[in-house]
């Protein structure tokens, strides 16, 4: 599988990466919105990854929403804090990763032990 690499400096180049063969994992878990989402399931179907994506109420007619391979509501925009619905869902949809994007639960220690932990 191959992937588009990225330069020291981080401009595009237009050499390919090779990737590994096995994957770590087969489905993720996005909880995060907007922007961040939509980079994640791009990246992930890229991939050959599938993404089941957790959204707010508010977030219902996004294009994260659109392009994720299953979506769930999670209720209103707190929810995107709610570990216990969100370890919930990963289970409930045999997500075997989960990524917290940015902001949100992304630098909550707590959030990434319960992960380990389930």
């Amino acid at each position: 599988m191959l992937a588009k690499g990225l330069s020291a400096t981080g401009i595009r180049e237009k050499e390919y990466t090779i990737l590994p063969k096995e994957k770590k994992f087969n489905r993720v878990l996005i909880a995060n919105r907007g922007e961040i989402a939509l980079r994640v399931i791009r990246a992930c179907k890229e991939l050959g990854i599938e993404t089941v994506l957790v959204y707010s109420e508010h977030d219902k007619d996004t294009l994260a929403v659109k392009f994720a391979d299953e979506s769930h509501c999670i209720g209103n925009e707190v929810s995107y804090l709610d570990i216990d619905k969100i370890i919930d869902i990963a289970k409930k949809t045999n997500a075997n990763a989960i990524h917290p994007g940015y902001g949100f639960l992304a630098e909550n220690a707590n959030f990434a032990k319960l992960c380990e932990k389930n």
